[in-house]
């Protein structure tokens, strides 16, 4: 039971709770990451659409911190034109992509999209963030994400670049999970990953999971379910060479 001012361990513990009953975690090591990870570390800003209006939070503000650890998206970057470029995902979506991820110790994982870098720090606690590196088209995201997750002690490799093209550097993988939108899985996220490896992604309305054949064709099937994310942004060159910022030792 929640107390009438819970504190954000009161919060986070009641979330991952309601996770778990729900069938959204089902280990024990992703029920620790949630119970663990401070989800409000990297959403001091955002906002929630209710009813097709949009309803902002920031620090300090009396419902932020409860809101920050509701089981819905958290928009947290906006273009000029005021559309969301950017989102903590709804946790019942996240916990859902990365048990179906499938990760054993000692796998190493990019992330395709790196948002508020909360996902990257989900992994960062189930693998050891050696094994991760996330993977933004936006610098100043990245750099944001960057500098919470070392506030909240994790130090994944960060990489500004296309995530399209995902990051060669430190290929091979052993699973790869996308939380932006794509019209299919682009051929280097294929040419990155071990034979058996796992993709997780969002291809239309739902996500996918695929596995990695031999001969680099991948098959599998969709979760149940309707999901979409924001669609993965190129960058201007994504064909050829990517313009990439490293934040880490990708």
């Amino acid at each position: 039971m929640i107390t009438e001012s819970p504190s954000a361990d009161e919060l986070r513990r009641h979330m991952t709770e309601q996770l778990e009953t729900a069938g959204c975690i089902r280990s024990a090591a992703w029920r620790a990451a949630f119970a663990s990870v401070p989800r409000h570390a990297f959403v001091p800003d955002f906002s929630v659409r209710v009813q097709g209006a949009l309803h902002r939070y920031a620090e300090g503000d009396p419902a932020w911190l409860v809101t920050a650890y509701r089981d819905v998206s958290l928009l947290t970057r906006f273009d000029r034109e005021s559309t969301a470029t950017s989102s903590s995902t709804q946790p019942s979506l996240m916990a859902r992509m990365l048990e179906a991820l499938d990760v054993r110790n000692g796998d190493t994982v990019p992330e395709i999209g790196a948002g508020t870098g909360y996902n990257a720090a989900l992994l960062s606690h189930r693998l050891g963030a050696d094994h991760v590196v996330t993977i933004d088209v936006d610098p100043e995201l990245v750099a944001d994400a960057a500098s919470r997750l070392r506030q909240a002690g994790y130090e994944p490799a960060l990489v500004a670049g296309d995530g399209l093209a995902g990051c060669p550097e430190r290929a091979p993988y052993d699973r790869l999970l996308a939380t932006c939108g794509v019209g299919r899985i682009p051929t280097p996220w294929r040419e990155q990953l071990r034979p058996g490896g796992v993709i997780v992604a969002n291809i239309g309305c739902g996500i996918v999971r695929l596995v990695l054949d031999t001969d680099r064709s991948a098959s599998g099937r969709f979760l149940p379910g309707l999901a979409t994310f924001m669609t993965a942004r190129p960058t201007p060159d994504t064909v050829g060479t990517t313009a990439r910022g490293l934040y880490g030792p990708c």
